[in-house]
């Protein structure tokens, strides 16, 4: 095998040599910072005393008897950004009554022959820089591919860049800054003998370096290996679609994380973003194996963007997630994903399991780790299932250890007594989850007054456009209002009010209260007094957890606090134990 060529060439003597963006590479994507910031780093030399300028490294491979020299394997974005600076300044020059003899050393640095640029670009761009030079105004040119796109924002930014350096009407200066160009800045090029060998180097430093994802690195890999070009065009546009999909769905729309999830399930272990790539590359070794994985994309991109908007495989809302979210708990998205092939029926199922569990987790402080650690075994486990599972297919699937979760539990309850409104932001999250969970199980079907979990677990907010209507969590006993017992900060001393409420003067005293609460929209509120009239349907909802009064003359002292504290946990634990379908020993 031949040593490696490693040289640095004048821009002349760079583009002397003619090369082609492989196919399989990205599109051309860099944006306004990027050539800005290319831009000004050449005119500061330009300015500069400098003899010389080193602009960075490409990866180049020979292609024996191809309609190039070589594929451009690393550094596409800095080598179109040049070719598109070079022909604004070429045009200009043309503009100003440069002759052929002062162009010839541009003119040589952009087209190779008639009608051919030196530098075949990615997804049809050179159409779009040879539309520019033979007089095409940059409004119109071409933009029906990404990389059309960007290169026409290129010619814009590039245009009002130059204009704004150079505005003097005198050629000789912009002849000066084009001689610069080309013949002290200078760009690196390693030469490997084979396409092979040269994306096997790349991949190794993109490993090391992180200048491209994983995503891309195996996409790269991927589309190498796909002969059939009617297959070929499938996978790149099937590819871009995902990506394209994905882009706009939070830190999680990635296709990074797609492929990340789809191989956790494969493996049933955990797959760290750092090691995607060698996790993977085996899959695509061949043409069979790539067309296999863009066909399991095709299946699964549409699905994680419903997910991540907060809907169901099939397009309805994913109430379960409004719990989930509500703390920002993502861990358990690739399980639903997984489970995206079962019907309607059989997916609430699964949810409803999943969700208590990832609830039960949180509530208990349980490590991350732990958690994550089954991610892959359900996912895999999920993804096995028929599309009308059965409940106890799904139950099987979990198959939820009865000691941890009575463990969990446990430890969620010694964690729920000792949270206090006045403590961290984290506690004060919790306490508005349980009174929102409690509220929203006793609504039950058919409230008077409907809401969603999340219209509980909404806050009311006031500001200068207005007020959001929502819920506050209110003391029953006022801080402050005179009762000193370490109870007053607790949850039993808390209940919901909806901001469309009458809350009267803030009284101290509860029963002063008692008005405010019979007519509350949240029924668990309501539950506090007698006073208010409920329609029948309402006072057999509410009946069960009258378990303190603040009505008349009853005093409300820590009975009443632990009361209410014990009914919250007691419908809490009821749900979560329903959702799971977990029977414990102490309920047996």
């Amino acid at each position: 095998m031949p040593v490696p060529d490693i040289r640095s060439y004048k821009l002349s003597e760079f583009f002397s040599s003619t090369y082609q963006v492989p196919r399989y590479q990205r599109n051309y994507s860099w944006g306004e910072l990027e050539v800005t910031e290319l831009f000004n780093d050449l005119l500061d030399f330009h300015r500069g005393s400098e003899d010389f300028y080193l602009l960075g490294e490409t990866i180049a491979a020979s292609i024996p008897n191809g309609d190039a020299d070589y594929e451009l394997i690393d550094g596409q974005q800095r080598a179109t950004t040049l070719v598109i600076l070079l022909s604004i300044v070429y045009r200009n020059l043309r503009q100003k009554g440069a002759d052929p003899l002062e162009l010839l050393e541009t003119t040589n640095s952009i087209f190779k022959g008639l009608g051919n640029l030196r530098l075949q670009m990615s997804g049809d761009a050179s159409n779009v820089v040879l539309a520019y030079l033979d007089g095409a105004e940059v409004v119109n040119l071409d933009k029906d591919t990404p990389s059309k796109e960007n290169v026409v924002a290129a010619f814009e930014t590039l245009t009002l860049l130059l204009a704004e350096a150079f505005p003097q009407d005198d050629k000789q200066i912009l002849l000066n800054f084009s001689k610069d160009l080309l013949g002290k800045v200078f760009l690196g090029r390693l030469t490997l003998d084979s396409v092979d060998q040269a994306t096997t180097f790349f991949e190794r430093v993109n490993n090391r370096g992180l200048r491209l994802t994983n995503a891309d690195l195996l996409k790269n890999r991927l589309l190498q290996n796909i002969v059939s070009e009617q297959e070929y065009d499938w996978a790149a546009t099937t590819w871009r679609e995902a990506e394209q999909t994905l882009m706009n769905k939070g830190k999680l729309g990635t296709l990074e994380y797609l492929l990340r999830q789809m191989r956790q399930a494969e493996l049933r272990v955990k797959v760290q973003e750092k090691e995607l790539y060698e996790k993977m590359k085996d899959l695509v070794r061949d043409e069979e194996g790539c067309l296999k994985l863009v066909d399991a994309i095709s299946s699964k991109y549409k699905t994680l963007a419903k997910l991540l908007e907060g809907q169901s495989p099939n397009g309805t809302k994913d109430s379960q997630a409004e719990e989930t979210d509500f703390f920002g708990f993502t861990q358990g998205l690739g399980v639903k994903l997984a489970a995206s092939n079962l019907d309607a029926t059989p997916f609430d199922t699964f949810n409803r399991r999943l969700t208590a569990r990832a609830i039960l987790s949180l509530l208990a402080s349980e490590r991350s780790q732990s958690f994550e650690k089954m991610v892959p075994i359900w996912s895999n486990e999920m993804s096995a299932l028929e599309h009308n599972a059965s409940t106890e297919d799904i139950d099987s699937a979990f198959n939820f250890d009865r000691a941890q979760i009575q463990e969990l539990f446990d430890v969620a309850h010694q964690r729920y007594l000792s949270l206090i409104y006045n403590g961290t932001p984290g506690q004060i999250k919790r306490i508005r989850f349980i009174l929102a969970k409690a509220n929203f199980e006793v609504l039950g079907d058919n409230p008077d007054d409907p809401f969603t979990m999340k219209g509980f677990l909404t806050t009311a907010k006031r500001g200068k456009r207005g007020a959001t209507p929502g819920f506050d969590i209110d003391h029953i006993y006022a801080q402050g209002g005179g009762n000193n017992s370490d109870q007053i900060q607790k949850i039993g001393n808390l209940t919901l009010l909806h901001s469309s409420d009458n809350r009267g003067a803030g009284a101290g005293v509860p029963a002063e209260k008692a008005t405010v609460y019979g007519q509350s929209k949240a029924l668990l509120t309501r539950a506090l007094t007698r006073q208010i009239a409920q329609t029948p349907r309402t006072e057999r909802k509410i009946s069960p957890y009258r378990v303190a009064s603040v009505d008349g003359d009853v005093d409300w002292t820590e009975e009443e606090f632990i009361a209410r504290a014990e009914m919250y946990w007691g419908i809490l634990r009821a749900a979560l134990l329903r959702d799971l379908n977990v029977t414990l020993e102490a309920d047996a």
